[in-house]
């Protein structure tokens, strides 16, 4: 029984939502961070489930993370649907990894990949690497369908936070994605919303860091997201920088996710 004990402890000791960060980070760096964490459905989040099972256990999951190889995420049953009437069709993972939705502007390889069409949304990261010798930086890009976005950060945040007050700011952003955001933010000829900002990442256990992030999020009017991000290291924490700036600047990532081919 000990020994069921402590591996349940070990499999769930990262199920705790950071409200902290959430809160202090906003919703933009909350969303980006949740749906990282949702991705996370591998031996190790099938592990912690089994063990929930063997015990009769519920336990919540709405949590924040950083990593889609080794965090813990909500059920399958318990992930938010997207809209049925979305009209842009999601890519496919393998699409998105592939190089057919996105051209990185440098020489690039795919570090990573997640996510699922069953679960709203499909995401991957590359290194690239400039010709110029300024060195290699992670570039990742996460497609989502739009009216998912405030799903889960409603139900993480336990401040008081009412469903309808929810509501009332997911239908805010819905009318005007703009609407509170950080950096510059426009509404193009076609109808979608570009926003782009570059902004230090969180800092990570407490100590200085020096990783800069570079965003450019694009929302279509046929109801999916884009949100691309360069950092001047191989990651948004735990790392060592690897160059100056950002390997892509907001500028080339704002062209990155307006020529994304979504058909």
């Amino acid at each position: 029984m000990n020994d069921l004990a402590q591996l349940m402890e070990r499999a769930t000791d990262d199920l705790d939502p950071d409200v902290a960060e959430l809160v202090a980070g906003g919703m933009v760096r909350g969303r980006r961070l949740r749906t990282r964490r949702r991705v996370a459905t591998g031996l190790g989040a099938l592990g912690a489930t089994a063990a929930v099972a063997a015990t009769a256990l519920l336990v919540p999951s709405f949590v924040d993370g950083d990593s889609p190889s080794n965090d813990r995420s909500l059920p399958i049953a318990s992930q938010p649907h997207h809209d049925a009437t979305a009209q842009d069709q999601l890519p496919t993972r393998d699409a998105l990894s592939g190089g057919r939705v996105v051209t990185m502007p440098a020489p690039s390889q795919l570090v990573d990949s997640w996510g699922s069409a069953d679960r709203g949304f499909v995401a991957a990261s590359w290194r690239v690497t400039p010709t110029d010798g300024s060195g290699a930086g992670q570039v990742s890009v996460l497609v989502e369908y739009a009216d998912s976005r405030f799903h889960d950060a409603a139900s993480a945040l336990k401040d008081g936070t009412s469903s309808d007050g929810a509501a009332a700011k997911e239908a805010k952003v819905a009318a005007d994605p703009c609407a509170d955001a950080p950096g510059q933010c426009t509404k193009l000829a076609d109808g979608s919303w570009l926003r782009t900002f570059t902004a230090p990442e969180p800092l990570s256990g407490g100590g200085d860091s020096s990783i800069i992030g570079a965003h450019a999020e694009l929302w279509t009017p046929g109801g999916l997201h884009l949100d691309a991000t360069a950092y001047n290291a191989m990651g948004e924490k735990d790392t060592a920088t690897t160059r100056t700036t950002p390997v892509l600047d907001a500028e080339q990532l704002g062209a990155l996710v307006q020529t994304a081919q979504l058909g």
